[in-house]
């Protein structure tokens, strides 16, 4: 996977009188994991979509790789950035290798079908994911978590060097939230240039390269900062240490006991 990097200047965007972002500058480089938090509303998959041209040429400049946004053409989009979303409404009866094929889409064109090379990228992919066993399965009959690594598998199958994961973790059993996200923080090894966004404060301290905070339409400080953390979702966090040079990130145990009796918070 070659370098690649994405540069955002001076980025504004409103919906009508409704300002959503505010000159917000930001580099990203591959290689590296990013998680995006805010609270509901703070503009985190508004960025997203000015970042994939779903959304009117905003105030300010996105560049991929040194070059505009607003220059590459939808194909040539798609060949630089794949799009995770965090579910898919379509119910379509198409088989799960179907469904990674579907990332082939972008280099294959409209006319030319699918050769045995494509084909064998699709198995590769698959089994790099651990998903293998599910390419003769039909997609509705599949549980969330399959769904959403078919989805990271499409997307890989774009070749694409920057991947955009929406909430990836909602309505996934903790188990397959840890192993999404595990598969996140690997691609990254791997070279690809990682960007999702969560709601959970915790997992972005355990996972992520960079932590991004978004606020008011701007990005405040990188860091997981407890104090800061509570502001945005309006509730308290403290930071708990645990052996070695791990942390917990929860609610402020202090300020439960103070609502409830403390007999009933759990401190062990």
């Amino acid at each position: 996977m070659n370098a690649f990097h994405v540069e955002i200047k001076n980025l504004s965007f409103s919906y009508k009188d409704r300002p959503v972002l505010r000159k917000l500058s930001l580099q990203l480089e591959s290689g590296r994991l990013y998680c995006l938090l805010g609270n509901n509303g703070a503009g985190k998959t508004t960025l997203f979509k000015l970042m994939l041209a779903l959304l009117p040429p905003p105030s300010g400049t996105i560049f991929f790789a040194g070059r505009d946004l607003a220059d590459f053409s939808t194909q040539e989009r798609a060949r630089q950035i794949a799009y995770i979303p965090q579910e898919e409404r379509a119910n379509f009866r198409y088989r799960a290798e179907e469904i990674v094929l579907m990332g082939r889409a972008p280099r294959l064109g409209l006319l030319r079908q699918p050769k045995s090379s494509d084909l064998r990228q699709v198995a590769a992919v698959m089994a790099k994911l651990r998903i293998g066993h599910l390419a003769g399965r039909y997609y509705p009959e599949l549980s969330g978590g399959e769904r959403q690594l078919l989805r990271i598998a499409r997307a890989l199958l774009q070749d694409s060097p920057f991947l955009i994961m929406d909430e990836p973790c909602t309505g996934l059993d903790y188990g397959h939230q840890m192993r999404m996200l595990e598969t996140a923080k690997q691609l990254a090894r791997e070279g690809y240039l990682v960007l999702f966004s969560s709601h959970n404060p915790q997992q972005a301290e355990l996972f992520a390269d960079e932590i991004l905070l978004l606020r008011d339409g701007q990005m405040q400080s990188s860091q997981n900062d407890c104090e800061l953390l509570s502001e945005i979702y309006n509730y308290p966090l403290k930071r708990y240490p645990i052996e070695g040079k791990y942390s917990a990130l929860l609610p402020d145990l202090s300020y439960l006991e103070e609502r409830f009796d403390a007999s009933s918070v759990k401190r062990s």
